[in-house]
């Protein structure tokens, strides 16, 4: 573009201090401000000077040209361009300078342009503006811009290029556009919901999507829901699901006075926390499992860990009663069975639901086919996702030396829940079935575990639910999960199961699993509930018995023999424990308990 003397003068009406200049710096060994207007006129570029001109100039420098798109988001004044392959794009915009200094911005902050960087503001040299490929696009007189409103549409240009980048393809977009508006539902209110939703407005625009409107009707409906304490997805969510590790330029959205903040916490007075009403202690099922719970259940080989897993996930999801524990109301679960064959699940499931279906056929003469669950139970198996194409299997959740690649896996997981979440209206309770095969740690170091169970903690905060982590028994003294017990620690309750030992069992048809439960660590449940024994038959039937010893077990078998206790005593006469006023006291207490007539 060539200027003319009517253009100098019109310039410098502006408060422009101009300088010839030649490759990007003014013209001469010092920066002289006293340039004729004949020398102006003949010079091949003009820039004008920040300082002196009382000016300064937001820079466009995306090499990749998408930031440039979101130029609209600052306010109308005074646009200069270049000329890129035939055509002219605007790439700086001059505002002046109101009283306030000119704010310091450049993103990223060490970033040169053939490093990726988007923008910064020139404040202290020149801004080349016209001639030799430089074009003035809107020759206005630079308006006074309120300074902090300016710094937040910078900041919010950096994060929408960075976005844009990395959008998600046709057909992906509507759970992507679901979790950005979380993202920007989240930044404080001086960002307007008019401002973002001019933000998405230019993504939409900028991608070719055609679904403006459904796009922006998500982000006031997101800023209502966390305003009402609704979950809303956040910057981790959006992150993931465009499979990028991070948004740093999200990080420009906290403000010192955010910083700050973290480093105090909202303390309370003892009147404050006792006249506070915090949320009361709820059962899923009563008396042993509560909301906002993390669980862990292990058990040896054929102790019934998947059996009773399953068995607590379908009854939580219909609402069901579990032996004589009460589930208050059904609630969605989302299993991970990460070990056994899908096949072998379906026969187990069978086998629990056997006894329930045929009640419900007996008494409303329906099929099989009609008896259906609700859509609360939801289930991923390893050949689950042989035959979606993930022939991997399950990322893992913990990693020894590598947790960032084991918060992909967690995340995947977290999404998977929050789908359910989405569809539900709750979020489900996570059963993980089991650790050896979701992890790639030494079972023996707590800093191995810290990360998954912090994960655990962390959902059980923020969503609630109860959760729960399957794992092996001790192989030599099985009275406790294998490895560091730092799990043990921060868990609510730990269940072990420990199978009976073939001189224990009850003679039962076919195959079952009989064990006893012991509560290894309990945090809410009452005392006087003991070590109990349970057993489950192969037509889904299930028992509960007192915690019987070998002594039990041998007076039991033997009074069905049809022998007295007198003749027990006789037959065991040396032995310790079997006197016959021993034998009858203890059948009395077995009465009493329900375990004989």
């Amino acid at each position: 573009m060539k200027h003319s003397i009517d253009d100098i003068k019109r310039w410098k009406s502006y408060g422009f201090v101009m300088t010839p200049v030649e490759n990007k710096r003014p013209k001469g060994k010092t920066w002289r401000k006293d340039w004729s207007d004949d020398e102006l006129l003949k010079a091949k570029r003009l820039g004008f000077y920040h300082k002196d001109s009382n000016l300064f100039t937001v820079d466009f420098d995306d090499r990749g040209f998408v930031a440039h798109k979101y130029m609209s988001l600052l306010p109308d004044t005074f646009t200069d361009g270049k000329e890129v392959n035939g055509k002219i794009i605007p790439t700086h915009l001059t505002y002046k300078v109101n009283g306030v200094a000119p704010p310091k911005f450049k993103y990223p902050p060490k970033a040169s342009k053939e490093e990726g960087l988007i923008l910064e503001t020139l404040r202290s040299t020149q801004t080349t503006f016209v001639g030799e490929g430089k074009h003035v696009i809107k020759d206005v007189p630079p308006i006074e811009a309120d300074i902090d409103d300016l710094v937040r549409r910078k900041k919010l240009i950096c994060f929408l290029s960075e976005v844009e980048r990395n959008w998600a393809k046709k057909g992906q977009r509507d759970e992507a556009f679901l979790r950005l508006q979380g993202a920007l539902a989240r930044l404080p209110e001086e960002y307007s919901t008019d401002l973002l939703e001019k933000g998405v407005e230019l993504l939409c625009l900028n991608t070719n999507d055609s679904e403006i409107k459904n796009r922006l009707n998500k982000l006031s409906y997101q800023r209502e829901g966390l305003n009402k304490g609704r979950t809303v997805y956040g910057i981790k969510e959006l992150c993931s699901y465009l499979g990028v590790k991070e948004f740093l330029s999200y990080d420009l959205f906290k403000d010192k006075s955010e910083e700050e903040t973290l480093w105090s916490y909202p303390c309370s007075t003892l009147n404050e926390f006792i006249t506070t009403e915090f949320p009361p202690v709820k059962f899923i099922m009563e008396p042993i499992i509560t909301d906002r719970s993390f669980n862990m259940i292990s058990g040896d080989y054929g102790s019934g860990k998947t059996m009773v897993g399953l068995k607590l996930a379908l009854c939580i999801a219909s609402g069901k009663d579990f032996l004589d524990f009460k589930c208050k109301e059904p609630h969605p679960v989302l299993y991970v069975e990460a070990e056994l064959p899908s096949a072998d699940i379906q026969k187990r499931i069978e086998s629990l639901r056997y006894a329930e279906v045929e009640e419900r056929i007996n008494k409303s003469e329906t099929s099989p086919k009609d008896i259906q669950d609700s859509n609360y139970f939801n289930i991923i198996t390893r050949d689950q996702l042989h035959m979606k194409g993930i022939k991997n299997g399950f990322e893992y959740i913990a990693i020894a030396d590598n947790d960032q690649v084991a918060k992909r896996g967690r995340q995947i997981i977290l999404n998977t829940a929050l789908k359910i979440y989405k569809r539900t209206g709750k979020f489900p309770c996570i059963f993980l079935d089991n650790f050896s095969i979701l992890t790639a740690v030494d079972e023996n170091k707590s800093v191995d575990w810290q990360p998954l169970i912090q994960w655990f903690i962390d959902i059980k905060t923020r969503f609630g639910g109860a959760h729960f982590l399957f794992h092996h028994a001790n192989k030599s003294a099985r009275k406790s999960a294998s490895g560091s017990n730092f799990a043990l620690r921060l868990a609510d309750h730990h269940f072990m199961l420990v199978k009976q030992g073939d001189d224990e069992k009850f003679e039962m048809r076919g195959k079952s699993t009989q064990s006893k439960w012991i509560y290894d660590k309990r945090r809410h449940i009452p005392a006087e509930h003991q070590t109990f024994i349970f057993t489950c038959d192969e037509e889904g039937n299930w028992k509960k018995y007192p915690n019987l010893t070998q002594r039990d077990f041998t007076i039991i078998r033997e009074l069905k023999e049809g022998k007295t206790s007198k003749q027990i005593a006789q037959d065991h006469k040396g032995d310790k424990g079997f006197g016959h006023s021993t034998i009858d006291r203890r059948i009395a207490e077995l009465k009493k308990k329900g375990v004989i007539k």
